[in-house]
């Protein structure tokens, strides 16, 4: 449930612990102050730090235990963004237009929010990240070395299963003679609309590799 009011994010908060909230916080349209009187988070972040500005940012929404959701551009704080994440904040900029490239963002803001770790990324076209890998399978595998593993299977956003041909094998650790600790590592294209806005990797959880001898 996301709300404007600060009356009715109390209500919500008291009322239904169940649901989670998100607190609009966009000028002129709420009744929360997301601000120290003068300075937005972005002029905080400049002058004192991230840290402050994410303070005062948690100093509001943490009695409803809420996200953050402001306008896209508006009271944004990269920087803050950048540090909450690493402490439980959740924000969601509204919103990322990216079939009409125009208006207050585009595909490029989309895209460079995706890489640069935002977790909520709302836009009037949902869809373009349904074959968004979301999940590599690492189950536990025993072959006569590294290059007889098959490639693993993945899932995307929309719960489409695939395999991902290209995807390499990392060591983390030797655990035995004929036993090492290893992960997948993966290169994705970050594509919207069918066009590449970069890349980045993504890693599986890890598994044991067993390596039993040839017969």
């Amino acid at each position: 449930t996301i709300t404007f009011n600060e009356e009715i994010l109390d209500a919500m908060y008291q009322d239904y612990p169940e649901l989670s909230i998100g607190a609009l916080g966009m000028g002129g349209w709420t009744d929360v102050d997301y601000s120290d009187g003068e300075r937005g988070y972005d002029q905080i972040a400049d002058e004192e730090g991230e840290e402050a500005a994410l303070k005062l940012l948690y100093g509001t929404i943490d009695r409803w235990n809420a996200t953050y959701n402001n306008c896209y551009g508006e009271g944004w704080g990269r920087e803050m963004v950048l540090a909450g994440r690493h402490r439980g904040l959740t924000t969601w900029p509204w919103t990322y237009h990216i079939n009409a490239g125009g208006g207050i963002s585009g595909p490029q803001d989309f895209a460079n929010d995706y890489l640069f770790g935002v977790t909520g990324l709302t836009c009037d076209y949902p869809w373009i990240a349904s074959d968004y890998i979301v999940e590599i399978d690492s189950e536990d595998v025993t072959a006569v070395s590294t290059s007889a593993i098959p490639q693993p299977n993945a899932r995307t956003q929309a719960g489409e299963e695939k395999t991902l041909n290209g995807a390499q094998l990392v060591k983390l650790e030797k655990l035995s003679n004929s036993q090492t600790l290893m992960i997948w590592r993966y290169k994705a294209v970050l594509d919207v609309n069918g066009k590449s806005y970069g890349s980045y990797y993504l890693y599986s959880n890890p598994f044991v590799f067993t390596q039993k001898s040839s017969e």
